[in-house]
């Protein structure tokens, strides 16, 4: 076993961060993907998420990195240097889950209230 510190996922707290989340829509830059020769690369639309906006709300949301340095250079790079530079869909789909738990308890309990 590999992990430690393992505690639940508060579903209120889960549902709060993913509030906070805008989802967009976009294109990738060509200059993106590869070498950015591929000319159907504009035209794909996406939908997702922005790592800086993602890390904003929780910093486990985004994947982080240090834009210009390769594995040579992880031993010298400081947390401090580290941007985001994707999305951890992961956590985020952690969260989703503990939020849909919360939720549903939420309407079980409004349901059973009922008369």
């Amino acid at each position: 076993k590999l992990k430690e510190n393992i505690r639940p996922t508060d579903g209120a707290v889960a549902l709060a961060r993913l509030r906070q989340l805008k989802p967009k829509g976009f294109n990738y830059k060509q200059a993106a993907i590869g070498d950015g020769t591929n000319e159907l690369v504009p035209l794909q639309r996406y939908r997702g998420f922005l790592a800086e906006d993602a890390a904003a709300v929780y910093h486990s949301y985004a994947t982080h990195g240090w834009p210009g340095k390769g594995p040579e250079h992880m031993n010298k790079a400081t947390l401090a240097q580290a941007v985001p530079d994707g999305i951890n869909i992961s956590a985020i789909l952690s969260d989703a889950v503990a939020a849909i738990h919360d939720l549903a308890q939420r309407l079980e309990t409004v349901e059973e209230s009922r008369p």
